[in-house]
C-alpha cells in the first residue's frame, strides 16, 4: 500500500502525503543559529505538539534543510528564521500547493489546521 501511495503522491522532489496518512503533519525547521530563532521554533514546537511535528534544528544549511523536507513531503513546512520572524512570524508552506504565507507565532496552530484542511478539500488529482 505504501508503494502505491508513494507513487501517486509525488513530484519531483519528493513524496507529497496526504494529510490523512502522513507520518506528521508538520515539517518544522529552523533557519539560522541565532538564540532567538531557537526560541521562537522551541515555542512553536511545545504549541503544536510533538506528536504533530517533525523539528529539523540540524546545524546544517537551510538549502539541505529545504531539500530534505521536500524529500520527506509533510504536508506543511513551517520555517522560523530572521526573515520570518521580521516578516511577523512564521513562515508556512504547503507542500502540495507550494502556497506560502507568513503567520504570526501565536496564530501557526491555527494556521496549520487551516492549510491542513485546504489541502485535504483542494484536490486536483
Amino acid at each position: 500500500m505504501l508503494a502505491c501511495i508513494v507513487e501517486h503522491h509525488h513530484d519531483e522532489q519528493g513524496i507529497v502525503w496526504p494529510p490523512a496518512i502522513a507520518p506528521y503533519p508538520c515539517h518544522l525547521i529552523t533557519v539560522g543559529k541565532k538564540e532567538h530563532v531557537r526560541a521562537a521554533a522551541d515555542e512553536l514546537y511545545q504549541a503544536l505538539g510533538e506528536n504533530k511535528v517533525l523539528f529539523d534544528d540540524r546545524p546544517t544549511s537551510a538549502g539541505v534543510k529545504f531539500m530534505d523536507a521536500d524529500l520527506l513531503g509533510m504536508p506543511v513546512r513551517i520555517t522560523v528564521g530572521d526573515r520570518s520572524l521580521a516578516a511577523g512570524g512564521a513562515e508556512l508552506v504547503c507542500r502540495r500547493t507550494g502556497r506560502t504565507e507568513t503567520v504570526a507565532l501565536a496564530q501557526v496552530p491555527e494556521a496549520v489546521d487551516h492549510m491542513l484542511n485546504a489541502s485535504t478539500t483542494d484536490r486536483s488529482d
